[in-house]
């Protein structure tokens, strides 16, 4: 029996009682008769389809006959106890076994702490629901549902401490198969203590029948057993004997073990007492730890041999930063008896606090600093206190940015986004998990899948706080259980030995809920085995790829790739480009002897300096043709780096150093051609910084605020965050000029649309920077500053208060639209139980509000003055869509994602059956639902009403041929190396990015698709350090081959400029629409208005640009130019003249 299952039966305990007493109408018969059906339900528990209730009667009159027909013996009954079915007798020693279990857990239950205790007596004893309780208590049920959770585990973990382990206490109370105890006349607290066996025994039997996250679950399947992992052409695999944890198959069969070892260091000098460790995708999932050593006095480290399989190697040490390394053991040109794990200063620092959402502190949360480019998750982590304080060591750089996960037992994990510019309080609050349980088995037989990895990934980017990750493993019956899931919508994924990887099935969970058993389906995959050859040569390291999985090839070249998808299969070689064969036809089992022909793609070498100094670990940026598949490249201690794998075309490089807040790039734009190499110096010559500090009208330090400071002439800006002693500093500019101080309460992109007014005076004072290696410290903007609050409720469009919804606040100015961009630490709160909220620590003016439940629906209010204390936020019913698939050849996939910007713009998952595409939950508003495979498309606006599901058909009209050119719009040179997609399109409304890869234009800036019939987008990007967008919109016939042009703009060659024109361009349609026209800016001066689309910039059409193209083509000037603009307004076209502004 589940702990759900258990919990719902639990539930009725009082009805149950009151039935009993119907029935019989004698009190101490009525709780032998409870007693008894309680017992009863450990031999069957109901089918989900049947009524408790119903089937909780139907036991108990089940256990009243039975009474009825031992009349006569009734007296022997009652003066022993005895089973009521089955022949065996308990012996003398397990009786008092029993008894004495049950005496412990009374004890156990009455030295609980509160409030767990008084949740146990309220709820088994009195048969209050938790409902109820959480009423009673002021709490929200989730909350309740957590502690119940806790007080359960708590009594387990006695018991195993009372009784010298689980063993001890458990085998007495199953030690006999058929029977069931019955106890005579008990006290109502030892009858809660017999429910409460049954509820703790039943989970405990129920984990081992079924699966769970425990670690012990999935080390059961091994060789030979039932459950055993199988390759996919019937072979058994490679079994890694030293640790069954690890499934067998995270291993690339036939590559020997390596060694793992290196140094710890900081500046270069070895670091003794380092704690390192050794992480893979298995120990973070619960099979296992992490292998730990110790650094010796000369900082070295040795995990000895360790399989072909992808690790993370961590380390640590006291008063510094720690320090995190992937190393893949597939890939044969890595040295991994070689590393050094350089640790970094302890300049800066998160403390704060961990809390429930609804008050409490959560001892022993872990705050664990991620890489989120690491194939490996988790990180070294901090461990809170008994009250729920904690410090976490980051060192200082720029941008000063640190993402953590923040996770504890019961509670949901959640990814944080921090700005850490110095020591800055963070506190956290978290809600109690949701758990997902189900089950994986293969597509073809329905037969269970033994040790898959199950997994949910960490929320979208670009959020401040997202859901995090979650995975276990599998069982031997393919039973799954994933816990400590932040509540809300996800998708969860799979991947085993031999089978192709799911594409996921979607969950919504709420917090205290363990969702409805699911069910994961797995297709049959192929294995390839063959070798990656550049003429008849071997290839070395080369990283084969069909779909999501991956191989590398060894030295003699030879490869093997499993969990390869049936069917047509794109083959990639990165870092080599692919001459055959480009696609091949997966249909078996195992396909031997597969032979990969590559050419090497081009390289560029280089090495990073500021001055005569080389700087190591700088991150180097390309920019050029498929950019996005490139992995990160990082200079060495000498400086130097290596960018294999790089396409022909035009290439921009650049470099950064997060630690030293510089930047600069290659000057003049590499040229690069098949299989060239060529070799660079990139100079970090930008690196002027300001610091200082803020303070308030008083003196007092300001906190969380951001300053910027922005060039007077040119589009150059610098970002600080204050720390909590309200010092700064910005970095990373280029100098050159005077800079204007700008500052903004809270975190935001662009400090100078709310600035804070300086405390004194109109201006703050300009300050200086001669070039990119001036630095001005001691900088004191003393700013005006009033701690406001704002307050209120949110209900939902019933009237009832909703717990548990964040909201937060965005300060606004004028006609501006509130963004609400999840990428900034905006003033938020949570409310409690009562829906009751109140942001504080709010400058005074004008903010818009926006709140999203747990479950992810969304609203708006605008125009709220910070001081308010009456604001009531109704939260809207969801609404749903269900999408009918018409005509389509392959199945597409099919995604719905609201058009207003401001809300999350993630796509939202459905659930298909047959031809029907459902989305459920979701907020009331515009959707632009898109069916999408690789050459046909459809796609429809859905307006989704409260409490309604609205219907939408998404037909199929085939596909045709699109033949364009890329080019530049002034000189019609032809771009090489953009990268073109065909998308379906609804009117102008933006479109929804489509699966697959696009195709490349070659170097005539030609490119060809195969396209859906209909309204439809040609898509060109790529190249974004050189040139804009391109997008051309028509509507496609079929049959036919259309010829397009795409023209994008070139950045201006050495004006890397962007002037402000006192307006937005919208950036939910496709066409270049202005918005937010700014009273008295250069667009309102030259009689432009909100609406407006610009048809014409100096005399030349822009009808084939995208919006983007459009915005550079007027934005890439000096301030002060004047540019001609032409545009339509109902129907008529309007002139004018912009006087460019300095960028904002």
């Amino acid at each position: 029996m589940s702990d759900r299952r258990a919990e719902e039966l639990l539930v009725h305990a009082g009805w149950l009682r009151a039935l009993a007493l119907r029935l019989v109408r004698d009190s101490d018969i009525a709780d032998d008769l409870v007693q008894d059906t309680w017992i009863a339900t450990m031999r069957r528990t109901p089918e989900r389809s049947e009524s408790a209730k119903s089937w909780l009667a139907k036991v108990m009159l089940n256990r009243l006959r039975m009474r009825a027909r031992g009349e006569g013996r009734r007296t022997a009954r009652e003066q022993a106890t005895l089973l009521i079915e089955g022949d065996d007798v308990p012996t003398q020693d397990v009786l008092v076994a029993r008894a004495e279990t049950q005496r412990k857990l009374v004890e156990l239950v009455l030295r609980l702490d509160e409030p767990y205790r008084t949740t146990v007596l309220l709820h088994f004893c009195e048969g209050v629901p938790l409902a109820t309780i959480a009423r009673q208590q002021g709490v929200p049920a989730s909350t309740v549902r957590w502690r119940l959770k806790t007080a359960l585990d708590r009594l387990r973990e006695g018991l195993d401490a009372e009784s010298g382990g689980r063993k001890q206490w458990l085998v007495p109370l199953l030690a006999i198969p058929k029977g069931v105890l019955v106890a005579q006349k008990t006290s109502k607290l030892v009858a809660v203590a017999i429910v409460l066996l049954l509820l703790l025994v039943g989970a405990i039997v129920w984990r081992g029948h079924r699966g769970g996250s425990d670690a012990g679950a999935a080390r059961t399947a091994g060789p030979g057993k039932a459950g055993a992992v199988v390759h996919a052409d019937g072979t058994a695999p490679t079994v890694l004997g030293a640790d069954p944890d690890r499934p067998a198959w995270l291993i690339q069969p036939d590559v020997k073990p390596r060694r793992v070892a290196g140094r710890v260091t900081f500046h270069g000098a070895p670091v003794a007492g380092a704690t390192v460790e050794l992480a893979s995708l298995a120990t973070e999932s619960g099979l296992g730890v992490p292998l730990q050593r110790t650094s010796s006095a000369s900082g070295e480290f040795d995990f000895g041999a360790q399989p072909a399989m992808e690790f993370s190697v961590r380390a640590s040490a006291a008063h510094h930063s720690s320090a995190m390394l992937d190393v893949d053991l597939r890939n044969p040109t890595l040295r991994p008896e070689h590393l050094e794990l350089a640790l970094g200063a302890c300049d800066a620092a998160m403390t704060g606090t961990v809390h429930d959402a609804s008050g409490g502190a959560i001892a022993k949360a872990r705050i664990a600093r991620l890489d989120l480019e690491s194939r490996v998750p988790g990180g070294p982590a901090a461990v809170a206190d008994e009250n729920g304080a904690y410090e976490l060591c980051v060192e200082t750089k720029w941008p000063p940015s640190v993402i953590v996960e923040v996770s504890a037992a019961g509670y949901g994990t959640i990814v944080y986004t921090a700005i850490v510019p110095g020591r800055v309080k963070v506190d956290f609050l978290l809600v109690p998990e949701a758990t997902i349980v189900g089950r994986v088995v293969r597509d073809d037989t329905r037969e269970p899948v033994a040790q898959a990895y199950v997994w949910i990934p960490v929320g979208p980017p670009g959020v401040v706080q997202r859901t995090g990750w979650r995975a276990t493993f599998s069982d031997a019956s393919g039973h799954f259980r994933l816990d400590r899931v932040a509540p809300g919508s996800h998708l969860v994924s799979a991947r085993a030995e031999g089978l192709a990887d799911a594409a996921g099935v979607p969950v919504a969970v709420e917090a205290g809920q363990t969702s409805a058993e699911i069910e994961i389906r797995l297709e049959a995959g192929s294995t390839l085995r063959g070798t990656v050859v550049d003429g008849s040569k071997p290839v070395a390291g080369a990283r084969v790829a069909a779909s999501s999985r991956t191989a590398f090839s060894q030295d003699d070249g030879s490869y093997v790739l499993t969990g390869v998808p049936r069917g047509d299969v794109k083959l990639t070689a990165m870092p080599y480009e692919v001459v055959k064969p480009q696609s091949f036809h997966a249909s078996e089992p195992l396909h031997d002897g597969v032979v990969i022909e590559v050419e090497a793609f081009g390289t560029i070498t280089g090495r990073v300096v500021r001055g005569r100094d080389a700087i190591s670990g700088a991150a180097v940026s390309l920019s050029g043709p498929h950019e996005r598949e490139l992995d990160p490249v990082r200079t060495d201690a000498d400086g130097r780096f290596t960018a294999r794998g790089l396409r022909p075309g035009q290439w921009s490089v650049g470099a950064s150093s997060q630690q030293l807040g510089v930047f600069g790039d290659a000057g003049a734009i590499v040229q690069l051609a098949r299989g060239e190499t060529k070799d660079v110096t990139i100079e970090l010559e930008y690196g002027a910084s300001i610091s200082g500090r803020v303070v308030d009208q008083n003196g007092a330090p300001v906190s969380g605020a951001t300053v910027g400071f922005i060039h007077t002439s040119q589009d150059d800006i610098g970002l600080g965050v204050t720390a909590m002693d309200g010092s700064f500093r910005a970095a990373m500019m280029s100098g050159g000029g005077q800079y204007r101080p700008k500052v903004s309460a809270t975190p935001t992109a662009t400090p100078s649309k709310t600035a804070l007014r300086p405390a004194s005076g109109t201006e703050f004072p300009l300050v200086t920077l001669a070039d990119g290696h001036s630095e001005v410290t001691g900088v004191l903007l003393a700013v005006k500053l009033e701690r406001l609050a704002i307050s209120g409720t949110v209900v939902d469009d019933d009237g009832a208060p909703v717990p548990d919804v964040r909201v937060v606040a965005e300060q606004v100015e004028g006609n501006a639209v509130p963004r609400f961009f999840p990428s900034l630490q905006t003033p938020a709160s949570t409310t409690d139980v009562g829906g009751r909220f109140t942001i504080s620590e709010l400058p005074e003016g004008t903010y818009a509000l926006r709140a999203r439940s747990l479950t992810g629906i969304e609203g708006t209010l605008t125009g709220i003055r910070a001081g308010r204390k009456d604001v009531v936020f109704a939260l809207p019913s969801s609404g749903g869509i269900d999408a009918t698939i018409v005509g389509f050849k392959n199945p597409p996939q099919v995604t719905a994602r609201p058009t207003d910007i401001t809300r999350t713009t993630a796509a939202v998952p459905g659930t298909q059956q047959g031809n029907v595409v459902s989305f459920r939950n979701l907020a009331p508003g515009s959707y632009l639902v898109a069916a999408r495979n690789e050459t046909e498309g459809a796609s429809a606006l859905v307006e989704v009403v409260g409490r309604k599901t609205s219907p939408v058909t998404l037909t199929s009209k085939g596909s045709a041929v699109v033949a364009g050119r890329v080019r530049e719009f002034r000189s019609g040179k032809p771009i090489q190396g953009m990268t073109c997609q065909a998308l379906p399109r609804a009117g102008i409304t933006q479109v929804t990015i489509a699966p697959g890869e696009g195709v490349d234009t070659d170097a005539q800036g030609g490119f060809v698709l195969e396209a859906p019939v209909g309204d439809t987008a040609v898509w060109c990007y790529g190249l974004a350090a050189l040139y804009s967008d391109g997008m051309r919109t028509f509507t496609l016939p079929a049959g036919q081959r259309l010829e397009v042009d795409v023209p994008v703009v070139a950045w201006n060659e050495g004006l890397r400029v962007r002037a402000d024109i006192g307006a937005t361009l919208d950036p939910t349609v496709l066409v270049p629409r202005l918005v937010e026209v700014q009273p008295g800016g250069p667009a309102a001066t030259a009689g432009f208005v909100d609406g407006d689309v610009i048809t014409a910039v100096d005399g030349a059409s822009v009808a084939e640009l995208s919006a983007g193209g459009v915005g550079l083509l007027i934005r890439n000037r000096a301030p002060g130019t004047k540019v001609k603009i032409a545009a339509t307004r109902g129907g008529r076209t309007i002139t004018g003249e912009l006087v460019l502004g300095p960028a904002q």
